[in-house]
């Protein structure tokens, strides 16, 4: 945790010589819940045709409990609707829940399990949350696996969290620290590239109106922002399509294993070849399971990395002395300054 970092100018403005000892501390101990997650993940996840993954829900018990859950989703959606179109945004949200049908994301409910009983299936709320700030999606489709069903108990209620498998933080930012060409990236529609097993499909059942304003029973064929679960899918995911192609490609699942927070990428190179390399097998690596990388961003290999030191190295430490009390909103915070403040300059590494 506590160690040195020694930075300033040399004789030879050219020398580039990072010298550190990086040891993680990373002693967070698994739960049995977790293990059981772990497990149930290695036993029931397939692979397709085309390398996607598909998961299955970790329940704690393997009988369900729900109470009926169609009626306040249909409330839900109607005062979602009535929300929006004040903010003249109902028809963003419309049309973003019609791309999950075009996508292949999510499909009509057939019509024999629309008789299923009521306490077998679950109906997730959905609403908007709009973000301006977002240079890709300004509103963002939440669905909501908190909300109880008559007899009171949620989906994320009936489920296993899963642990954490994000590596540390400010492990991260350490190593990227470590490279003299930086690299920053970020998984498309990370959740939504990983298949739901039809099995659970029932529970992951929405409302959306057609172009006729008629009320249709949908379901989610891919894993879905809002479930108690679903970080844990899909960082598990992304951690197994490197371990089951390391051999093809090592360095990039040794990436993809060091340097992902959530869906983000933060790493680097000592020189732009290795950087132009990097980015390559990165980008094969994760479409052998459907992921795709964008937004690449980096430093140019003739700019010098330079930045406010004192706020990063602060930032650094308030995450190492605090891992435990540094919140998921801090922690995104911080991986914004850090690619502002030292991938400041876009550079294509095409």
């Amino acid at each position: 945790m506590f160690g040195w970092i020694v930075g300033g100018q040399t004789s030879n403005p050219g020398v580039y010589s990072p010298c550190m000892n990086l040891t993680s501390s990373d002693t967070r101990a698994l739960l049995q819940e977790d293990k059981i997650a772990l497990e149930y993940f290695q036993r029931s996840t397939t692979r397709n045709s085309k390398g996607r993954y598909s998961v299955s829900l970790p329940k704690k018990t393997p009988s369900i409990s729900l109470g009926e859950s169609r009626s306040l989703a249909l409330k839900r959606y109607q005062q979602n609707k009535k929300s929006l179109m004040k903010k003249n945004q109902w028809q963003a949200f419309h049309l973003g829940l019609d791309e999950y049908r075009v996508l292949g994301h999510a499909e009509l409910v057939p019509k024999a399990d629309l008789l299923q009983p009521k306490g077998e299936v679950f109906y997730l709320p959905t609403h908007g949350v709009i973000k301006e700030s977002s240079s890709t999606t300004k509103l963002r489709i939440v669905f909501d696996g908190s909300a109880v069903s008559s007899n009171g108990r949620s989906l994320n209620e009936i489920l296993l969290q899963g642990p954490s498998l994000y590596p540390l933080l400010s492990t991260v930012i350490a190593q990227f620290r470590m490279h003299k060409i930086g690299m920053s990236a970020d998984i498309s529609k990370m959740f939504r590239e990983i298949g739901l097993a039809e099995p659970d499909r029932d529970l992951h059942r929405f409302l959306h109106e057609n172009s006729d304003g008629q009320i249709q029973d949908w379901q989610m064929c891919r894993v879905t922002f809002g479930i108690t679960s679903s970080p844990f899918l899909a960082s598990k995911a992304l951690l197994q399509v490197a371990e089951d192609h390391k051999n093809t490609f090592p360095k990039a699942a040794q990436v993809v294993n060091q340097s992902f927070y959530v869906d983000d990428c933060l790493t680097g190179a000592d020189s732009l070849i290795e950087a132009k390399q990097l980015r390559r097998d990165l980008n094969s690596l994760l479409s052998l399971a459907c992921f795709t990388l964008r937004k690449w961003r980096s430093n140019s290999c003739h700019y010098s990395i330079r930045m406010n030191a004192y706020l990063l190295i602060y930032l650094c430490m308030h995450v190492c002395m605090y891992p435990f009390k540094c919140m998921y909103p801090f922690k995104c915070m911080l991986f914004f300054l850090v690619k502002c403040i030292i991938l400041k300059n876009d550079y294509h590494l095409e």
